[in-house]
């Protein structure tokens, strides 16, 4: 039987200043963007050519920080609700509509996870999901988590998937989420080492061609190196924040067939 939750579709960030970031990963990715929709309420898709890399949003009041939320697809948006809810996840947004200029482009809800990560669920619409691959694009998502044995049981449930261990990290505990369709998602501890008030969050690493110029060019556009470059066994391998503080991960992929498909 289909998995009800499947792997990630889609990604959004929520920016305070919707153009600076705009610019900032159009200037890091070669993202570029139609021009808005009046019912979009200040949304923005980001392309390469004509497939999808992800959206931009207005950061929504009593939003502390900017951030990219990913989201898992669903066929029914109401049964994955009651599914994650049953599972011990919360709900900060139920299901709503989005609909542009008379079209259902996609269903979405926002989720807390039962360790207090963010997530979103998406019954897609007329809006295809991630169709963008290669530089610039979502290849990889990674859950950092104060309890990260909680979240793998979460998310192994939710996602009708298995938790595969990685010895090539060890010490540290890390393990991905796999389903049929293969690893799509690594989890592990918050470090030890995090400021106070961290919270457990979902971030996205982007493909790109070349980790140590795209690095170069984020950070001569205004971002911050976190960690790397450095090489691992999946590929070469830096994690940053944006200008806004929203983090994410770039990788030049070891194997030149690594290709996420939601």
């Amino acid at each position: 039987m289909p998995s009800l939750v499947t792997a990630p579709c889609w990604i959004d960030l929520s920016a305070y200043d919707l153009d600076a970031a705009t610019n900032f990963y159009g200037s890091v990715f070669g993202w570029s963007y139609p021009p808005q929709h009046p019912d979009a309420g200040g949304w923005r898709a980001a392309m390469v050519g004509h497939e999808y890399a992800g959206g931009l949003s207005p950061r929504p009041e009593g939003v502390p920080v900017s951030m990219w939320t990913v989201f898992f697809g669903t066929s029914d948006i109401f049964a994955a609700v009651a599914r994650a809810t049953e599972l011990g996840a919360s709900a900060m947004m139920p299901p709503m509509p989005v609909v542009i200029d008379g079209v259902l482009m996609t269903t979405i809800a926002l989720m807390v996870d039962p360790t207090g990560a963010l997530f979103g669920l998406a019954q897609q619409g007329a809006n295809p999901g991630l169709t963008h691959t290669g530089h610039g694009s979502a290849l990889w998502f990674e859950l950092a988590s104060h309890d990260v044995e909680s979240a793998r049981t979460f998310y192994a449930a939710l996602l009708n998937a298995t938790v595969h261990a990685v010895s090539e990290v060890a010490p540290l505990d890390y393990a991905t989420l796999r389903t049929d369709a293969g690893d799509f998602a690594g989890t592990m501890p918050v470090f030890p080492g995090s400021p106070d008030g961290v919270p457990s969050a979902w971030s996205v690493y982007f493909n790109v061609d070349d980790t140590d110029a795209a690095v170069a060019g984020a950070v001569a556009a205004g971002a911050s190196l976190m960690m790397g470059p450095e090489t691992m066994h999946t590929g070469r391998i830096a994690y940053l924040s944006d200008p806004e503080g929203a983090v994410f991960g770039l990788i030049r992929p070891a194997s030149a067939d690594w290709t996420f498909r939601p």
